[in-house]
């Protein structure tokens, strides 16, 4: 076992630079994953829309009993 803790870093001072050296790696990579968040929200709400707009005129001829009722009329 002492051949591991001599392999290991002796002061905190070599944790803080590494923490440092990282520092902009890591806030590239969360600006991104954020963006990419975003970015899903974003095409969903266009498929939301995109939905709703090819279902108006079927919503605006039935009403929402088009959705629940359990009756076909293709008239």
């Amino acid at each position: 076992m002492s051949a591991v803790q001599e392999a290991m870093p002796a002061g905190r001072g070599s944790r803080d630079a590494t923490v440092r050296r990282f520092a902009l790696t890591d806030a590239i990579f969360s600006g991104l994953t954020k963006a990419a968040a975003i970015l899903v929200l974003v095409l969903l709400g266009g498929v939301a829309v995109s939905l709703v707009a090819g279902s108006w005129p079927a919503l605006s001829t039935f009403g929402f009993s088009f959705v629940t009722s359990e009756s076909w009329n293709p008239v």
